[in-house]
């Protein structure tokens, strides 16, 4: 492959990286302030699982499954510990 190529594919990499990182910092900072952490997470596992149910036949590719997991354990997780964080306030 070309350099060029391979600069343009580095480009497009990192425009992905960093909007996923502006999409991250937004939906933490409106989780952190929702009312009810609780139905936040409901909803969330709700729309994970019918992800991961539409792709019982037709696998996600490479490590795709274990890093959906791995980012789902956490943003939940951080919920959880927002909700324990208003409960001793």
């Amino acid at each position: 492959m070309e350099d060029e190529h391979l600069e343009v594919i580095a480009n497009l990499i990192n425009q992905f990286g960093m909007k996923l990182q502006v999409h991250s910092f937004a939906l933490e900072a409106l989780a952190s302030t929702h009312p009810n952490p609780k139905a936040v997470a409901e909803s969330f596992r709700l729309s994970v699982d019918a992800f991961l149910a539409e792709h019982d036949d037709v696998p996600i590719p490479g490590n795709g499954r274990d890093v959906l997991l791995l980012e789902t354990n956490a943003f939940l997780e951080a919920l959880g510990q927002m909700g324990r964080d208003e409960s001793r306030g």
